[in-house]
């Protein structure tokens, strides 16, 4: 039932609120409400926490989300192979982490499909490490984010794109008179002493952020006094919101929760972790697909990445 119904669960997990999940769905409340209520009750466990606003997943739920991801996305890699093998000029595999997926696709895809309108794009949405590896085994044509290319892929630099953390304000590593000014232009410097012990939020590993967390974790011997991992950066964003842990993250994810967030949490920027990392775009140089994978990228790196906050595009 639930792999047959996962957008539901995604989609409560993502809206926070029934009300908002069922909108976004096209059901009525009552209707996403008694599915829930059925899955649980065949589950034997609560998968969200109904008692609070917003809803929440339980420990349960957020292992239920996270492998129902992980079936979409076997599900997603399967159909796309075997389209691409039926029609391989028709269809374009673009892979791309979760928060640069929701934050740059839904303004390129329209212009893309002004250009090539019998083009189907199947978004392969993973961290970085995963995505090489679905371009190394050609189920990607082409991969968007902060990879490491290998010798023999071809790549085009697109962006500088900034890096925050951000820490509830009840954690009072930041002193209240720096408030005032704050903001993802001028982050406060803590260190990573003021870091031990306390809570953290991680991005799994198929988000295009979680890889950046791990590595100044371990650079700074960095031991969190508990680990929330979740998938979704809007998840993670209000977790932080609710002084459950901070956060490494990317204003160009920020800039679509900044309202909600602002009053409850604090920029901040430690000595020795890097200000930015390069945006690259790679993809194999013998492909058959090489004019739409270059229009692609000239799209985004032109037209879509410049409008976006916290990103510095490179000039070709």
């Amino acid at each position: 039932m639930m792999i047959d119904k996962m957008d539901y669960i995604c989609a409560i997990a993502r809206e926070q609120n029934l009300t908002r999940a069922a909108k976004r769905l096209f059901v009525a409340q009552s209707t996403l409400t008694m599915y829930l209520n059925r899955v649980e009750q065949e589950l034997g466990i609560k998968l969200f926490d109904r008692s609070k606003t917003p809803i929440l997943p339980t420990p349960a739920g957020a292992l239920c989300i996270e492998e129902l991801k992980k079936i979409r996305q076997i599900e997603a890699r399967l159909t796309a192979r075997l389209q691409q093998m039926a029609h391989p000029e028709e269809t374009l595999n673009v892979g791309i982490g979760l928060m640069h997926g929701a934050a740059w696709m839904p303004s390129l895809l329209p212009l893309f499909h002004e250009i090539y309108p019998s083009v189907s794009i199947n978004l392969i949405e993973q961290g970085d490490e995963l995505l090489m590896q679905s371009l190394r085994s050609n189920d990607a044509d082409l991969v968007v984010g902060g990879m490491t290319p290998g010798s023999q892929e071809t790549s085009v630099e697109l962006a500088l794109e900034q890096l925050l953390l951000i820490v509830p304000r009840s954690f009072n590593l930041v002193p209240p008179w720096a408030y005032s000014g704050n903001s993802s232009k001028n982050p406060y410097e803590i260190t990573p002493k003021q870091l031990q012990n306390l809570p953290l939020i991680l991005p799994s590993a198929a988000n295009d952020i979680g890889g950046i967390t791990r590595q100044a974790l371990e650079h700074f011997d960095i031991c969190p006094q508990s680990v929330t991992t979740v998938s979704s950066m809007q998840t993670a964003a209000m977790l932080v919101s609710q002084n459950m842990g901070y956060l490494f993250t990317s204003p160009v994810f920020l800039g679509m929760q900044i309202e909600q967030l602002a009053p409850k949490i604090v920029y901040c920027t430690m000595k020795g972790i890097p200000d930015t990392r390069k945006i690259v775009a790679v993809y194999q140089p013998d492909t058959c697909k090489r004019e739409m994978i270059e229009r692609f990228i000239e799209l985004l790196h032109t037209v879509v990445l410049p409008e976006q906050p916290g990103l510095f595009p490179l000039s070709d």
